[in-house]
């Protein structure tokens, strides 16, 4: 039994406990340095956004009583219209912070290390912040800086003057239009990601066993509208009834072999299905909002009728759908 060997353990749990913290406190210093480097990146893009607010809010300085209009056409007395000064302001200053909205998010991505293009919450906010900081430098230029620089020819009740704050307040709401390419750039972005809407296809089925069916009450009366021949360019319109409990797609079998071999056997339709299923069939009923139509809707043939949804009169359109067979 070796005396030493309890002494030798503590060491060696010591040790290891130092390594531990030594660890845990290079990660809370590396923790530190991210925190401020993300920190002093904030700020130098809010003094840089707060600058270039102040610059558009020297648009104070502008002639806005005294301007003549750009291309005015002379009245007959040979006077010329004023441009209003205002709208053009206004104007100008929406298009320069929608083209400094396009310009924060190529730079935040590559600048801000946690800035997620499909992201909303944090990414939104940041974009807010930098937009209202913007908003706040050309309220406050454009209220006050002429204000402040005739100071001594300026009189006190100026600072407090209503309709200089409106225009202040009018012209900062243009910020508004920093946060229109986000918005727009993150909708695209969440559109993408939508996956294609899959329809169900029917195929005619090959060497069918057909049963002798049930009829089964209650029926729904139905309106099919097919093309019997593609190179035919009229659809017809034939009446029909199928029981509500039915499977749809067996329905639709059912009533395309009675159509072939008992009401039209000389014009019967034709181009049912291919060896390689290349040719399905899809099935749709018109969607509407009380007599308005707004589009299709489109029916499972592995559901019963009632399932689908089909009531009494409902018109069922058939539409060949051609795809590329896959490759076995």
């Amino acid at each position: 039994m070796d005396p030493l060997g309890g002494i030798r353990s503590t060491v060696s749990q010591g040790k290891a406990m130092q390594k531990g913290l030594g660890s845990k406190v290079k990660q809370a210093k590396g923790a530190q340095a991210k925190a401020a480097k993300f920190n002093s990146g904030i700020v130098k893009h809010l003094l840089v956004f707060l600058l270039l607010g102040s610059l558009l809010g020297l648009t104070v300085f502008l002639p806005y009583y005294q301007f003549d209009g750009f291309f005015a056409t002379p009245a007959p007395d040979g006077t010329v219209p004023k441009l209003n000064m205002v709208r053009v302001v206004f104007t100008s200053l929406s298009i320069i912070f929608l083209l400094i909205g396009i310009w924060h998010l190529s730079k935040a991505e590559k600048k801000v290390d946690w800035f997620d293009r499909f992201r909303l919450g944090p990414e939104f906010g940041l974009t807010l912040g930098f937009a209202f900081v913007a908003a706040l430098g050309l309220f406050l230029m454009h209220r006050f800086g002429h204000l402040l620089l005739f100071w001594k020819t300026t009189p006190p009740n100026a600072y407090f003057e209503p309709m200089a704050s409106t225009f202040a307040l009018l012209f900062a709401s243009t910020a508004i239009w920093f946060v229109v390419p986000f918005l727009v750039r993150h909708l695209y972005q969440r559109a993408m990601l939508v996956e294609d809407k899959q329809y169900p296809l029917w195929y005619f089925p090959k060497n069918h066993k057909e049963k002798e069916p049930v009829w089964i009450e209650p029926f729904v009366h139905l309106h099919m509208r097919f093309i019997p021949d593609r190179k035919q360019g009229s659809s017809k319109l034939i009446e029909t009834k199928l029981p509500l409990q039915w499977n749809f797609g067996q329905g639709v079998y059912l009533f395309i072999e009675d159509y072939n071999e008992h009401r039209s056997p000389d014009a019967p339709i034709k181009e049912l299905r291919q060896d390689d299923n290349s040719l399905g069939w899809l099935f749709s009923v018109p969607k509407k909002i009380g007599s308005i139509k707004i589009g299709q809707r489109y029916l499972d043939p592995e559901l019963s009728v009632q399932e689908n949804r089909i009531v009494e009169n409902t018109e069922i359109r058939f539409s060949r759908i051609h795809r590329i067979p896959a490759k076995s």
